[in-house]
């Protein structure tokens, strides 16, 4: 995803981003919130769009609240997989990587 830039600092943008490998979601791109509110900000939803883009899990934690997991419907998880992620603390979405024709 090439965050390396000044501006990417966590410090500047209140986000960690890193990457975790997930059982059978494989390398999963994680969106660590460091500022309050920063995984509201459109920095945060850029970097989730290009995770999904790229048909990579993302899984954003914020400071408070709960954890979002985002998985691209291309990669076929299976329901069952599914099931195993979503817990009180953690909702799962599946989403498209396929840009919404307009």
């Amino acid at each position: 995803m090439g965050y390396g830039e000044e501006t990417d600092r966590p410090d500047l943008i209140g986000i960690i981003p890193d990457y975790y490998s997930i059982n059978e979601l494989g390398m999963t791109f994680i969106l660590w919130e460091y500022s309050e509110n920063a995984l509201g900000t459109e920095r945060a939803q850029q970097m989730l769009i290009e995770g999904i883009a790229n048909e990579i899990p993302v899984l954003t934690k914020p400071i408070s609240g709960q954890e979002i997991l985002y998985i691209p419907q291309e990669l076929g998880v299976s329901k069952e997989k599914l099931e195993g992620y979503a817990n009180e603390n953690c909702r799962v979405l599946i989403v498209s990587a396929k840009p919404s024709s307009a």
